[in-house]
């Protein structure tokens, strides 16, 4: 398509959505593709959440599980510059996974943004959500383009 900047793909994804980002994006194929990566209260593989939500699943192997989503694996080879976006209130993905994202993260370029009163359905609600996602995106468009940011 011609009305699409390829210079400016934005991979966005939240909860199983930001395994599939992180699988994408960690791929060699996609390093020079992928603008910037925004990852939203997302867990670290389908085994950990499995685990979390029913204790028993741990004595699972992991052949097991059809899709695994091993984003703990996957993030470390993340080259594009990357935010984590943490609700701390939410109930289902616990926010220290998306902080042990963070932590991982091969990603040059990578901020975390942590809401107090963010759920896991609810914190593009939260005051400052938009800001916090327009503010790294504005770094990273200076960082990549410091002499031409209107690029």
């Amino acid at each position: 398509r011609d009305d699409i900047d390829r210079r400016r793909i934005i991979v966005y994804g939240r909860s199983l959505g930001g395994g599939v980002a992180i699988s994408l994006a960690s791929q060699k194929k996609y390093h020079d593709k992928v603008f910037a990566l925004i990852l939203e209260n997302t867990f670290t593989s389908i085994p950990n959440m499995a685990h979390q939500l029913f204790p028993l699943t741990k004595y699972l192997p992991l052949f097991c599980y059809r899709n695994k989503f091993l984003s703990d694996r996957d993030i470390k080879s993340t080259v594009s510059p990357t935010l984590f976006i943490s609700g701390l209130a939410d109930t289902l993905v616990p926010p220290r996974m998306v902080q042990t994202l963070y932590t991982l993260s091969g990603s040059p370029i990578k901020r975390m943004e942590s809401f107090e009163n963010g759920t896991h359905n609810g914190t593009w609600q939260c005051y400052g959500y938009y800001e916090a996602i327009n503010r790294f995106l504005n770094e990273v468009l200076e960082r990549r383009h410091p002499n031409n940011p209107k690029m």
